[in-house]
């Protein structure tokens, strides 16, 4: 019993030995994939999801735009590559906060809402929004009051005038996503919300949006068109 006792005593420091060294290698994984550059020949998936693991919004964008005219590859790999970053949501809203931010610009804008608007669609299709009230979102509540923050800046930027603030039915379905992905409806006037709703009423997701924001029985005819 003594020399099994020992042997397990033993054993111990080997133990931790190994899971402090797993750990290590863990951490040298990371960093290794936040340093290394991508090749100018990798495949796009691939520098896509080097941008999402390194949480690089600002240079996700900047790909996106330089790669629009593949907008089909993007939109089927954008999904799972947001998959390999270790928050999604805080990724797409680095990107959200980025584009409101410059939205007084004149340079750059419109490319950088079409990204933003494929971001949206990946973290919140609306295919899934659509058929039912969106229930309690299940992100932090750190996550959801910076959505909100964002969001309520997004509000004020729209229809200041000028190529960059002018809001359109692409970037009323994005704000609507974003609205209605996070569980932000309480904090906007529902008359406002459904002005959207009903100004942009041509865009395709709009009715699903409608009805994840709880609208569908006040807008009967709009959602026909489901």
């Amino acid at each position: 019993m003594a020399i099994d006792t020992d042997r397990r005593e033993n054993s111990i420091p080997e133990r931790e030995s190994s899971a402090a060294a797993r750990i290590e290698e863990q951490r040298e994984a990371a960093l290794s994939e936040f340093e290394k550059a991508v090749p100018e020949n990798a495949e796009l998936s691939e520098c896509l999801k080097s941008y999402c693991r390194k949480m690089d919004s600002s240079g996700l964008l900047r790909f996106m735009v330089s790669k629009r005219k593949e907008s089909m590859s993007l939109r089927s790999e954008i999904v799972s590559a947001m998959e390999e970053s270790v928050d999604s949501a805080r990724l797409v809203l680095d990107a959200v906060e980025e584009f409101v931010s410059q939205k007084s610009g004149k340079v750059g804008i419109p490319d950088k809402r079409w990204a933003c608007g494929m971001l949206m669609q990946a973290l919140f299709p609306a295919a899934e929004l659509g058929g039912k009230t969106v229930p309690k979102p299940a992100f932090a509540r750190s996550v959801v009051e910076r959505a909100a923050r964002v969001a309520e800046l997004w509000k004020g930027k729209m229809g200041d005038g000028g190529e960059g603030s002018m809001i359109g039915p692409t970037e009323a379905a994005m704000f609507m996503q974003m609205v209605a992905g996070f569980g932000l409806k309480p904090k906007f006037d529902e008359e406002f919300l459904r002005k959207q709703v009903l100004e942009f009423a041509s865009r395709r997701d709009m009715p699903k949006l409608a009805i994840a924001l709880g609208f569908g029985e006040k807008m009967g005819g709009l959602l026909l068109t489901c």
